[in-house]
């Protein structure tokens, strides 16, 4: 999870304590949700608030149960952003019922896990990535002998590696389009 993520959303599956079946029918107010950023004092326990369809608008610490029949015990759990702010490596999300499991999750909030922070810089995404690396490797180009290269999109409706190279073929301008 990248830090600064907004509107976050989990699922849970409650299981009791006493035999490790599911918890169908939960009392969503009784759902204590505390979050912990690392390094820092965790949240004040707050109580779920009842959401009204599995596809509802988030709300924070919002719950709803799933589908006691089909997915017994499967709760949406909605998250505050504050969780996922920025500055802090990691956030544990910790869910509460009587008797059930308590329930932990761990998020790592760190760009340097992300793969793409290692390959791209914050300028670009990893689908314009994409678009450019097969632009260049499986695309018509054109200017191949000149001072002006040209490397196509897909459907050969736009340029999306556009350079200026010297005499020796040494790049001494690049332009990228990777819209859409």
């Amino acid at each position: 999870m990248l830090p600064g993520a907004t509107s976050v959303t989990t699922y849970v599956v409650l299981r009791k304590t006493i035999d490790s079946t599911e918890q169908t029918a939960a009392v969503i107010a009784n759902i204590g949700l505390t979050y912990c950023r690392s390094g820092q004092v965790a949240s004040a326990k707050v109580s779920g608030v009842a959401l009204s369809a599995a596809n509802a608008t988030h709300s924070d610490f919002g719950v709803f149960e799933i589908d006691s029949a089909n997915q017994p015990g499967l709760y949406r759990i909605d998250w505050p952003n504050a969780a996922f702010a920025a500055g802090v490596r990691e956030v544990i999300l910790t869910v509460k019922y009587a008797g059930c499991f308590v329930e932990h999750f761990r998020m790592s909030l760190d760009t340097e896990l992300n793969i793409w922070a290692y390959l791209i810089d914050s300028t670009q995404t990893a689908k314009n990535i994409l678009r450019y690396l097969l632009s260049f490797i499986g695309c018509k180009a054109s200017g191949g002998g000149t001072t002006a290269p040209v490397f196509r999109d897909v459907a050969d409706t736009k340029p999306r590696i556009s350079m200026t190279v010297d005499a020796n073929g040494n790049r001494t301008a690049v332009t990228l389009d990777g819209t859409d």
